[in-house]
């Protein structure tokens, strides 16, 4: 999780978090408002993965 930005983006977002897949080493970029969201992101970012490879991803 990087931030907070001095500014804000138009929706509101002053955080990112990113996630990277070790397999592929592919990175994923998500803008967030707080930090409390990262853990919902990570859920988005879990479903996704999981869809693209059609494989359950090891935490």
């Amino acid at each position: 999780i990087y931030g907070p930005f001095p500014h804000q983006t138009i929706d509101g977002n002053r955080y990112f978090i990113t996630f990277i897949n070790d397999h592929s080493r592919f990175g994923y970029l998500y803008l967030i408002a707080e930090r409390s969201q990262a853990f919902e992101m990570f859920k988005i970012f879990q479903t996704e993965v999981e869809r693209q490879l059609e494989k359950k991803i090891k935490i």
